[in-house]
């Protein structure tokens, strides 16, 4: 019995240091898959854009599909909830922190939907993928819900 006693305690110890490691791990996973997301559907709106000469109509319907993009992006891929919580969604033409943008996709959510990373996250991704700075450039945020967009054009 008493061995029983100290091989669980020392799984427990075991499990109480790992978990740290594992909870930086899985927000790596979930950062890198959606920097990855954000770079497939750019390049589908961007081939959107080639073809007809302009952005197809901005399409903020929080896990709708845009049908215009049908065949471009993966439907599935686009309304599944994304990784960091939330759901995508296409701006264009918009002005967001009076910066003037062709076309965005966003990541917003409230409720259950809600952004699950939190600003100190969202920053080291911006500092592994953009400029360290979530005002400005490719992968910025915006507001205290932590709305996060991705330049396609500005």
């Amino acid at each position: 019995m008493m061995e029983l006693m100290i091989t669980v305690t020392i799984i427990g110890i075991l499990a109480v240091i790992a978990r740290p490691a594992f909870t930086r791990v899985l927000t790596q996973v979930r950062g890198n898959a959606l920097m990855n997301d954000f770079r497939v559907f750019a390049a589908g709106f961007g081939q959107y854009a080639h073809a007809n000469g302009a952005y197809p109509a901005s399409y903020t319907t929080a896990g709708g599909f845009p049908a215009t993009m049908a065949g471009l992006i993966n439907q599935t891929q686009w309304q599944r909830r994304a990784p960091i919580g939330g759901n995508y969604t296409f701006l264009k033409d918009n002005t967001i922190g009076g910066v003037s943008y062709r076309a965005l996709i966003c990541v917003s959510g409230t409720g259950a939907a809600a952004i699950s990373f939190t600003s100190a996250q969202l920053l080291s991704l911006d500092k592994k993928f953009d400029n360290n700075n979530l005002t400005t450039g490719q992968f910025f945020t915006n507001g205290a819900a932590l709305n996060t967009y991705y330049v396609i054009e500005k």
